[in-house]
């Protein structure tokens, strides 16, 4: 994903059309109307708010991005493509995939900051039914636990698409199933 596309999906959530919609430009004029005040609320705070592509990036070309935006005044992060930083040659891929996740931990509580990491996985399509994921499916899946306050998957089957909050420190961890209304997808 793309930040254009992260940037889209905010907007959809805000909006609660759908992203599809919203990228393909196939808008009501009242949907315009949401869309540009959700641009206009972003733009505002756009100072506030940063997007990284990690893709390529050294983690510690990552750290130091993230540091200079919180000096910048930037209050939220969001990572994305984090399983596509590269590893040193030679290192251990789950314990680099550790390290990456104690370091992203350590640089948010030294910056007083939160950051949403988005981590797309897939499972292997070796003929076995598809099962919903849990966080033992990602790489460095302990470190993960260890280190987040919230651990959150989106999954469909047959159509049914569901929130998954697999870790909630603060919180009950459930299922929850979303609707789609013809515009978007929606839970009660």
């Amino acid at each position: 994903m793309t930040a254009k596309t992260l940037l889209r999906r905010l907007w959809a959530i805000f909006t609660e059309i759908d992203h599809a919609r919203i990228r393909k430009q196939q808008l009501a004029e009242f949907e315009q109307e949401q869309l540009l005040a959700a641009m206009k609320w972003f733009e505002e705070r756009a100072h506030l708010l940063q997007i990284f592509d990690c893709t390529g990036m050294p983690l510690q070309i990552l750290l130091a991005k993230i540091t200079k935006a919180k000096m910048d005044g930037i209050d939220e992060i969001y990572i994305d493509h984090f399983g596509e930083i590269p590893k040193p040659i030679g290192a251990n891929e789950e314990e680099y995939n550790a390290l990456k996740i104690r370091s992203m931990r350590d640089t948010a509580k030294a910056l007083s900051m939160r950051f949403t990491v988005l981590i797309q996985f897939r499972k292997l399509s070796n003929g076995a039914t598809q099962t919903k994921p849990i966080l033992s499916d990602i790489k460095g899946s302990s470190a993960i636990s260890e280190c987040c306050s919230v651990a959150l998957f989106l999954h469909e089957d047959n159509g049914v698409r569901t929130v998954i909050i697999e870790k909630a420190r603060d919180a009950q961890t459930s299922e929850i199933d979303m609707e789609y209304n013809g515009s978007y997808y929606q839970w009660e």
